[in-house]
């Protein structure tokens, strides 16, 4: 994924965003928005009908389903509309901001799944230019988000994780995919973001590719996500004033300050470990019949 953003960050410094290829995502129903912000009700609804225990979603009950893939065009048409960065007023909290921007990446990821069903990996997505694996999925699809034109890899990188400096943001976002996060069964409001952001990290902790730790070998094997990002969780460990001798022992005891608490002694002994990545799985993380 380093290696993604580094030739994604190229291309568009050589003004590559303009290549032909690129696919709009369309919206073939509309919805009116309240009087506040946007209505996150019908989302979650559709979240709660198709995800299962783990958080994985039926895809193919809802591609079957054309009312609740208007229904997600509809709630997908409130965030092509608006956002706190065109309508501050409407989002005046931090926790506003958040769950929209954390709904629109996620909404915005099953549309563009539904709309290229079947689909075994977000990595079949194929861009004319494919310079590297996942480029079609999510850098050539192209979405709106507050009535301006973007796509998913600058949704997250210049939306969300430039703009929010909150490391636990990476357990809510999911990319589709088995390795990913798994979604919320009730998407992240702004009354429990808070509660929503703990419980999403001790759930990704806790997953077999989530983190593990083996005394026997002295190493702490972490998602790759900890490897793709580890500027973010370095600076989240900053923020707790954690001291640290180089960038893996950062991650290290940032994980022993907000993993679940079955998981702490295990790694409150693995200070100098070594840290180790689990290979990433990009099967989607569709729900088993």
């Amino acid at each position: 994924m380093k290696l993604m953003v580094a030739m994604l960050t190229t291309l568009v410094l050589a003004g590559c965003a303009t290549l032909t290829g690129h696919t709009q995502l369309n919206l073939d129903h509309q919805s009116t928005l309240p009087s506040q912000g946007i209505d996150h009700a019908p989302f979650a609804r559709l979240l709660d009908r198709y995800l299962d225990e783990q958080g994985r979603v039926h895809y193919q009950a809802w591609f079957d389903s054309p009312e609740d893939r208007a229904e997600l065009d509809r709630y997908l048409s409130q965030v092509a509309q608006i956002s706190p960065e065109s309508d501050p007023d409407r989002f005046p909290t931090p926790a506003d901001r958040l769950a929209y921007w954390v709904n629109a990446y996620n909404a915005w990821v099953i549309k563009a799944v539904l709309t290229h069903w079947p689909l075994e990996s977000v990595q079949d997505v194929t861009a004319r230019v494919e310079l590297v694996r996942g480029y079609g999925f999510f850098y050539s699809l192209q979405i709106q988000v507050g009535g301006e034109t973007t796509n998913l890899y600058k949704l997250e990188r210049d939306k969300i994780l430039k703009r929010i400096e909150e490391p636990r943001l990476h357990f809510v976002l999911n990319c589709a995919s088995t390795s990913c996060p798994p979604l919320r069964p009730i998407p992240p409001a702004s009354e429990d973001m808070e509660a929503t952001l703990q419980q999403a990290s001790w759930d990704f902790l806790r997953q077999a590719d989530g983190v593990r730790v083996d005394h026997s070998s002295r190493q702490v094997r972490v998602s790759e996500i900890f490897d793709w990002y580890q500027e973010d969780f370095v600076r989240g460990s900053d923020q707790l004033g954690l001291d640290y001798d180089n960038d893996d022992q950062a991650v290290i005891r940032y994980l022993q300050a907000i993993a679940p608490p079955e998981m702490q002694p295990a790694l409150s002994e693995a200070d100098s470990y070594q840290l180790v990545y689990f290979d990433y799985d990009w099967s989607i993380n569709q729900s088993p019949p």
